[in-house]
């Protein structure tokens, strides 16, 4: 069966002007210039007439503006995609930033524990108050 509609395509491709003929017998089908022998149902196929100069620039203007409409869709996701990417880069890095500023926090308040901890009597109440400080601006920042 694609055999015959291969061949049918290329004979109306090749033999515009001229008739065509389908002829069936039992389960095959044959197309042809010349008419079906006797006791063959035919069919005679007109080549559809090619189309005008005006019709032609039609499709030439209805091609041209589906192509810039494609090319304005593509550009617009392209643009789209750039923006979201751009978006989750930002997300990204002021994630990371955050995360190191919550670092830095816990090892400034690690640092002031220390030096309560080692802290002389006089320095004691300073030293604690220091940590304390660093212990709720740690909670502020991070929640921890």
């Amino acid at each position: 069966m694609r055999h015959a509609l291969a061949l049918f395509a290329l004979s109306l491709v090749c033999l515009p002007s001229h008739a065509l003929y389908k002829c069936t017998a039992g389960a095959s089908t044959v197309y042809s210039d010349a008419p079906c022998p006797a006791g063959q149902p035919a069919q005679l196929l007109t080549p559809s007439p090619a189309p005008d100069a005006a019709q032609a620039r039609e499709a030439a203007r209805n091609a041209a503006r589906d192509k810039a409409e494609v090319n304005r869709l593509r550009s617009e996701r392209e643009r789209r995609i750039a923006q979201e990417d751009s978006a989750r880069a930002r997300a990204e890095a002021g994630r990371l930033a955050h995360q190191k500023k919550c670092k830095l926090l816990g090892m400034k308040k690690r640092w002031s524990d220390e030096d309560a901890a080692g802290a002389s009597i006089k320095q004691e109440a300073k030293a604690k108050r220091s940590a304390r400080r660093k212990a709720e601006q740690l909670e502020l920042e991070c929640g921890t």
